[in-house]
């Protein structure tokens, strides 16, 4: 998730977060322990994908890259937060059909105030 929308990479420049799968697997191992106390209180979330668009398609490789827009509600601890924004989506082609390669988050609000961290949502 970039930092501000011309962001290009998240490589020498802050962003909200930039993470690759092993540190993504590492977040939600640590946020699903049941020692994690602090996250016991369970929330809910509802998404809305709209507006797919395939902006290029790689004959070659299969690779696909589309664009999305979303609207996500979640509540917890008696809190509903809203977000939105739009989806980047590098599809990889896989032999039983296609693994995300990159997904990159845009938010409407991106340059807002967070409480805690959003990856396990977004």
């Amino acid at each position: 998730m970039p930092a501000h929308p011309h962001q290009t990479s998240g490589d020498g420049e802050p962003s909200i977060f930039f993470e690759d799968r092993n540190l993504m697997t590492i977040r939600m191992k640590r946020i699903l322990h049941p020692r994690a106390w602090s996250q016991k209180t369970q929330w809910g979330t509802s998404h809305v994908v709209s507006n797919v668009v395939i902006e290029r398609h790689d004959a070659g490789s299969g690779a696909v890259v589309c664009r999305s827009r979303f609207h996500m509600l979640e509540f917890r601890r008696d809190q509903s937060r809203h977000f939105a924004g739009s989806y980047v989506h590098r599809l990889a082609k896989a032999p039983d059909g296609y693994r995300i390669a990159l997904q990159r988050v845009d938010m409407v609000n991106g340059e807002g105030m967070y409480e805690y961290v959003l990856q396990a949502w977004v």
